[in-house]
């Protein structure tokens, strides 16, 4: 608030200069002390985000497109909580599915297309102090992966996915100290957060139709501060849930081609480094339909060379 005290034409009243001085003191301090350093807002904030996970294919370079769903947390050791002092309010999907397709591409690249659907229904909740975002969480992604041919039963692959998720958030904003009474603002919305995945994913043939897997993952976890308190100014507008922390996630698992068309595949993820969730060991399963491969074409033979007649 501005003091305008000075642009009064105290000159027009009879007073004396230490006079006028005087009363003009005792305004500024009444409205300073009426208007106050501004008003106290507390906050609590709280977003659904993704499961945690390790990429969920093995490194070997597919032969033919594959077609693949399935879910990244079929089973839990136990429920993920909050790590060790982290001010974060998340929710965590106790259901989440994935889907894709893969593609080779070259001789020794592969590129694929994903989708994954986290459910807000039954997601953990790892504070009880927070609120209940709305809505699931949904994200897309691209995938590039190189496989290097180690030995003919040993392949090594390396890439990464480029994860897109729309995250949904709850934020209460409460004014506790206003004049007149205290008021909260609630805010239901969605961010758009960048997730990026990368793997080292050894792949070991162990028969016809039989290879295992590990994996030694990087990936980032979606967060958003729980609780903060803020004095004067306005609300904030900002984007709420940051890209968070990089993670580090150990994977192992196995492929098994079940028919000529159809492969399903299990793997267990545990994250090593995980803020700011922490998370037991994780068992997902995928189910992936092999499209028919193009035959190789047939060597054609030599030509023949032709008789030569002289006349």
């Amino acid at each position: 608030m501005n003091v305008v005290i000075e642009s009064m034409t105290l000159e027009s009243v009879e007073l004396g200069q230490p006079m006028r001085t005087l009363v003009g003191l005792s305004f500024v301090l009444l409205t300073t002390v009426t208007a106050g350093p501004g008003c106290t807002h507390s906050v609590r904030r709280a977003a659904l985000v993704p499961h945690q996970q390790a990429i969920t294919h093995s490194g070997a370079r597919p032969q033919s497109t594959q077609i693949s769903l399935g879910t990244t947390n079929l089973l839990s050791s136990r429920n993920p909580r909050l790590a060790e002092d982290e001010n974060a309010g998340i929710v965590i999907p106790r259901w989440q599915g994935q889907g894709g397709v893969r593609m080779p591409w070259g001789a020794h690249t592969t590129v694929g297309f994903h989708g994954e659907y986290g459910l807000n229904q039954g997601g953990v909740a790892l504070s009880d102090d927070q609120p209940d975002p709305k809505g699931d969480v949904m994200g897309a992604a691209m995938s590039l992966f190189y496989t290097a041919k180690a030995s003919p039963k040993l392949d090594i692959g390396l890439g990464g996915q480029f994860w897109v998720y729309s995250v949904p958030y709850a934020e209460y904003e409460t004014c506790v100290n206003c004049p007149g009474s205290n008021f909260t603002n609630v805010e239901h919305d969605r961010d758009l957060i960048s997730v990026v995945s990368l793997g080292i994913i050894p792949t070991y043939n162990v028969g016809p139709g039989i290879s295992i897997f590990g994996g030694i993952n990087a990936r980032n976890h979606p967060t958003i501060e729980k609780s903060a308190i803020t004095i004067g100014g306005d609300l904030d507008d900002d984007e709420e849930v940051e890209a968070g922390p990089l993670n580090a996630i150990v994977s192992l698992g196995a492929d098994v081609l079940v028919t000529e068309r159809i492969k399903i595949t299990g793997y267990l993820q545990k994250p090593v480094e995980s803020r700011p969730a922490d998370y037991g060991l994780t068992a997902g399963f995928m189910v992936s339909l092999l499209t028919p491969s193009s035959p190789p074409q047939a060597a054609q033979p030599p030509m023949q060379p032709q008789p030569q007649y002289t006349p």
